[in-house]
């Protein structure tokens, strides 16, 4: 175990009441989940417009497929 030291306005934080995550083996189950997904863009060469709606068109296509 690592000892964190913060200093705020030169005096030291009491740091005995805090707990860290380590959330590296969540990430890399999540990562072997998602492994196999694929993410069809397809629907991104049919839009037409402004650059930022399409943008935000995107970035939703995006998110539904992800999800």
């Amino acid at each position: 175990m690592k000892n964190i030291e913060i200093e705020k306005d030169g005096f030291k934080l009491e740091m005995e009441n805090i707990l860290i995550t380590d959330f590296r083996k969540f990430l890399k189950s999540q990562v072997e989940n998602r492994k196999d997904i694929k993410i069809d863009f397809s629907s991104i060469h049919s839009l037409h417009g402004e650059k930022k709606i399409m943008e935000l068109a995107f970035q939703d296509v995006k998110k539904e497929s992800v999800v």
